[in-house]
């Protein structure tokens, strides 16, 4: 018995040293996070961790940085970020800096947004998107107080964000509503910039392998289910998610959130201005699907400009080139020369954002 006792006195012990090692890594990134933001908005006027919803009893935040002059009648546009990850991590601290600062002295105002994430058997990615129209909701409920203009919104995005971009922008102000509060409030997106966007999650056709559309994995987290279902989905699809679901069961609802959470759905020639980079590389999100969408957009008459980054990665960065042995030994790694470097990509999108932003814009009267 006192062996027993003394295995577990320290197996207790065991878990409560990795319990406080955990909690000091939680602190550690908290911290460093903070810093982080500290270091980006240094010397620039922002409004911290403004709460714009809550789900499930916790704050959803975000940063606002405003111009410190007012430029504009009807107030300042603004550029709403929303960062990647997965639909399941990362952060928002990602934008500010001369950027930022270079914008807000041209009258422009940025939110960089967080929202909840998808998680298996729990939330899916209908809550991200709920989340992301809340935030542009919030900003037109609150536009006076912030000094923006509501009807001069623009969405850009990576991976993930780039996908949430383009459903807060395509998606009707009427679908995924969220916050009771804030859903009679209809913001105006006149473009958006998306970078290595996921566009569909129903066109098996302009799928392939490793991407997070085909995967069984990342869709069936996304589109939800019980954790049973979605432990069950996983063991039992070997091949493209969407086409494996549809031919087992019809009538799955997880189907319907695939089409309504495909901004390729929503593409008409009403349609705001868009804007996607991708990569002929990419092996996580596929630009197939993104070739397959602006070639819609000209169909349907969208305005749709789609710049496909010759050998690019997912990052948008030039593709891994094998190494040879001395490389290896060096620890030299090449990458293929992009048709579109990443100083010019973010130029594009730039002069993209002004051209659509300031469109008939009228300069306050000094």
């Amino acid at each position: 018995m006192k062996k027993i006792l003394v295995a577990l006195c320290a197996v207790a012990s065991a878990l409560c040293a990795f319990s406080q090692t955990q909690a000091e890594k939680d602190a550690k990134r908290a911290e460093e996070i903070r810093q982080r933001a500290d270091r980006l908005y240094s010397g620039l006027n922002v409004e911290r961790d403004v709460v714009y919803k809550k789900f499930n009893g916790k704050d959803v935040t975000m940063d606002i940085i405003l111009p410190r002059e007012r430029e504009f009648e009807g107030g300042a546009p603004i550029i709403v970020n929303i960062h990647g990850g997965g639909w399941n991590g990362g952060d928002r601290y990602h934008v500010g800096g001369r950027h930022a600062k270079e914008l807000c002295d041209m009258g422009i105002a940025i939110a960089t947004i967080s929202y909840t994430f998808a998680e298996d058997g729990k939330t899916d990615v209908s809550n991200c998107i709920v989340d992301v129209k809340d935030a542009l909701r919030f900003l037109a409920k609150n536009s006076k107080k912030y000094g923006i203009d509501p009807n001069r919104m623009m969405t850009t995005g990576h991976s993930a964000g780039g996908h949430l971009s383009l459903m807060a922008a395509l998606a009707p102000n009427d679908k995924f509503l969220g916050d009771p509060s804030l859903e009679k409030y209809d913001p105006k997106v006149v473009c958006v910039a998306a970078f290595a966007p996921a566009v569909s999650f129903v066109n098996p056709e302009a799928d392939y392998k490793g991407t997070v559309s085909y995967s069984a994995n990342c869709f069936a987290r996304l589109m939800g289910g019980t954790a049973e279902e979605v432990a069950a989905f996983k063991r039992e699809c070997k091949t493209n998610a969407y086409e494996f679901l549809k031919a087992k069961n019809p009538d799955d609802k997880r189907l319907k959130l695939a089409e309504a959470a495909s901004p390729i759905t929503y593409l008409s020639k009403n349609s705001c201005p868009i804007l996607i980079f991708h990569g002929s590389k990419d092996d996580l999100v596929s630009y197939k699907a993104s070739k397959l969408m602006a070639k819609k957009a000209g169909e349907v008459g969208a305005n749709l400009i789609y710049i496909e980054v010759a050998g690019a990665d997912h990052g948008l960065g030039g593709a891994k080139i094998p190494q040879t042995e001395e490389e290896k030994a060096a620890k030299i790694q090449r990458f293929e020369e992009i048709s579109v470097s990443k100083a010019d990509q973010g130029k594009i999108k730039d002069l993209f954002a002004l051209k659509y932003l300031l469109e008939g814009a009228k300069p306050l009267k000094k």
